[in-house]
């Protein structure tokens, strides 16, 4: 899937790992040398999306061979005016990606996402997570982002992309360090700690 000799992008070292099939690669990133003083942590968010485009094939790395492509989680974008005045509910937007059905309903209710919310009316942690929910129901390798993810429902997600490696589903999730919280040593997930130099 995914193999890193390891590299220092940008004053950061990112070591080497190997990814294979039905595993969980969480990245923790560095943003600020010290969490208590926010300085110079433009390169860490910099750093961010430059890894999702080197794991996903969409930028290449010499460091970093990859033998399957990996989906990014996608935004949902709705043009102003079907967003103004005909908004999408949770339920039909799973009806026309072709998602619904009473698993993934039940499913989202445990992320707390009511199927007849509409999509305009949920919060940016509830939107977060249905974005991230829809890209591992599309596809078996998956990279998303947790930043903007509180405490809560980082765990509801790690839980949830627990369950999706039993089916066989590969994943890479970026999280900040400096709001490292608990760390799951599960067999089936890698910590891999990127820092700076």
């Amino acid at each position: 899937m995914i193999k890193c000799e390891g590299f220092n992008p940008k004053g950061y070292h990112v070591p080497a790992f190997h990814l294979t099939k039905g595993h969980f690669l969480r990245i923790w990133v560095e943003l600020a040398a010290n969490p208590t003083l926010p300085v110079n942590i433009g390169n860490g968010y910099k750093l961010i999306p430059d890894m999702i485009r080197y794991l996903s094939g969409r930028k290449r790395k010499q460091e970093i061979i990859l033998t399957t492509a990996f989906s990014v989680s996608q935004k949902i974008k709705e043009g102003f005016i079907r967003r103004r005045f005909f908004p999408q509910t949770v339920s039909e937007y799973l009806i026309k990606n072709g998602l619904h059905n009473p698993e993934n309903i039940m499913e989202l209710t445990y992320f707390n996402i009511n199927p007849d919310t509409y999509l305009k009316s949920l919060d940016f942690r509830l939107l977060l997570l249905f974005e991230i929910y829809i890209s591992l129901k599309k596809s078996d390798t998956v990279i998303f982002n947790y930043i903007g993810l509180g405490p809560v429902e980082e765990k509801l997600l790690t839980s949830f992309v627990k369950k999706q490696l039993q089916s066989g589903k590969t994943v890479v999730g970026i999280d900040n360090l400096n709001f490292i919280s608990d760390i799951d040593n599960a067999p089936d997930i890698i910590n891999l700690k990127i820092i700076r130099i």
